[in-house]
């Protein structure tokens, strides 16, 4: 099941296969959060697809526990939810190794 950190989550994503004749949908994501491990911590992601896409999105990560990583996991839930079901992504996460380790970890376990 998911870590306590991200309750967002509340079910784990049905089993999909990617279409693989079109080619993947390049996808940017980021996190952040201002006052990291503080109480007043506030996080935020941002996803872009291309110039001038509807889907393009800056948002506040909801709830109580804020973290440069909830904001990073929260960028990369929102863009495979915009995303249709079945399409090919790539996920390009500006972010450093460690928060990128950890939303890999988060992701596939």
């Amino acid at each position: 099941m998911y870590p306590q950190c991200i309750p967002w989550v509340s079910a784990p994503l049905p089993p999909v296969t990617a279409n693989l004749e079109s080619p993947p949908e390049i996808i940017y994501t980021d996190g952040s959060c201002t006052n990291n491990g503080e109480t007043t911590a506030r996080a935020g992601s941002g996803v872009w697809y291309n110039d001038n896409d509807l889907r393009n999105a800056s948002l506040r990560v909801p709830g109580p526990d804020q973290s440069n990583q909830t904001g990073e996991l929260y960028a990369i839930l929102n863009a495979l939810k915009s995303t249709p079901p079945n399409q090919a992504v790539i996920i390009v996460e500006s972010a450093s190794v460690d928060e990128t380790n950890t939303s890999l970890n988060v992701l596939t376990e």
